[in-house]
C-alpha cells in the first residue's frame, strides 16, 4: 500500500435505517490529500436491491451522525464546515474546521438547514416518536471563556487572556476535550414548527444551576418565551435568526430583572 492509496479508502459510519426498512443513510469518511484532513458526506443506500447504487445526499466538508425521523420525512445530522479566517493558533495556516452544528433536511430532496449555533458545537440528535421534537446535548461554556468573552472595546478575548482557573479536584479535564467544569454538557429540546408558520408546541426550557422546571422563575420564563414568539408571529416575523435574537433579549432581561444575573441563554428555534 502506498501513501497515495489512502485517498481510495472509504470508512462508513453507523448507519441510520429508515422506518420502513427500505434504505439506510450512512456517513462515508475519506482522506482529502490536498487539505491533509478527513472529510465525510452522507449517502443513501437501498437495502433491498441486488446491486444497490448509493446516492450522495450531502456535500458538506464533514457531515456525520445521521438520524432519520420516525415518520421518514426528515434527516437530522451534524455538519462541520471548512473556513478560512485565520488560524486558531495564530500561525500562518488559515483553514480550520468549525464546530459541528445540528442540521435538518427533507429526505424527499432539498437543501439542509442549520438549526444551532453553539460556541462549542452540538451533539447527535434524537427524535421524538411523533417526529415533532429533537433532543441533543451540547457543552455550554462559562461566560467569558472559549471565545464567548469580549473586552471593553468589543474585541474577542483570546484563551491566553482569560481569567485563571482554580482547580479543586483531581478529575478536572479529559483527553481530546480539555477542561470540563467550565463547559458542562446540557440537554436541549427543540420543537419543530409547522408549515403554517405557527408554534407547534409550548416552549421548553432546560436550566442548569438556577432552577428546576417547576419553579416560579422557569415558569415565568416559559410564559415570556411564548409571549415573545406569539407577538413576533402575529407581526409575520418568521426569520429564525430574528426569533432567536428576540427570545435571547427577552429572556435575558427577565432573568436580570428577577435575579440580577446574566446567565448564558441559547434559544433554539427550528422551522421545517
Amino acid at each position: 500500500m502506498k501513501t497515495a492509496d489512502l485517498a481510495l479508502v472509504r470508512q462508513p459510519g453507523t448507519p441510520a435505517i429508515s422506518p420502513d426498512g427500505q434504505f439506510a443513510v450512512v456517513s462515508l469518511t475519506s482522506a482529502d490529500m490536498e487539505a491533509d484532513e478527513y472529510t465525510s458526506q452522507l449517502w443513501r443506500v437501498p437495502l433491498h436491491e441486488t446491486t444497490p447504487v448509493p446516492t450522495q445526499l450531502t456535500f458538506g466538508w464533514r457531515d456525520s451522525a445521521p438520524r432519520i425521523s420516525p415518520d421518514g420525512r426528515w434527516l437530522a445530522f451534524l455538519r462541520a464546515n471548512r473556513e478560512r479566517s485565520g488560524s486558531r493558533a495564530g500561525g500562518s495556516k488559515g483553514d480550520f474546521d468549525t464546530r459541528p452544528q445540528l442540521c435538518v433536511m427533507p429526505l424527499a430532496g432539498g437543501e439542509p438547514r442549520r438549526l444551532t449555533d453553539h460556541p462549542l458545537g452540538a451533539g447527535p440528535a434524537a427524535w421524538a416518536p411523533d417526529s415533532s421534537r429533537l433532543a441533543y446535548a451540547a457543552r455550554v461554556p462559562q461566560q467569558g471563556r472559549y471565545g464567548t468573552g469580549k473586552d471593553a472595546f468589543g474585541e474577542k478575548i483570546e484563551a491566553t487572556a482569560e481569567a485563571p482557573r482554580r482547580i479543586t479536584r483531581l478529575a478536572y479535564r479529559l483527553d481530546d476535550l480539555g477542561f470540563t467544569a467550565d463547559r458542562p454538557r446540557q440537554l436541549f429540546v427543540a420543537t419543530l414548527a409547522g408549515t403554517n408558520g405557527g408554534v407547534a408546541g409550548q416552549p421548553e426550557l432546560i436550566a442548569r444551576g438556577f432552577g428546576e422546571p417547576g419553579e416560579e422563575l422557569i415558569e415565568e420564563m416559559r410564559e415570556e418565551a411564548h409571549r415573545v414568539l406569539a407577538d413576533l408571529l402575529e407581526d409575520n416575523v418568521s426569520e429564525i435568526k430574528l426569533l432567536q435574537e428576540h427570545l435571547h433579549d427577552g429572556l435575558g432581561q427577565l432573568v436580570y430583572d428577577r435575579t440580577g444575573r446574566r446567565p448564558m441563554i441559547l434559544p433554539v428555534v427550528i422551522e421545517v
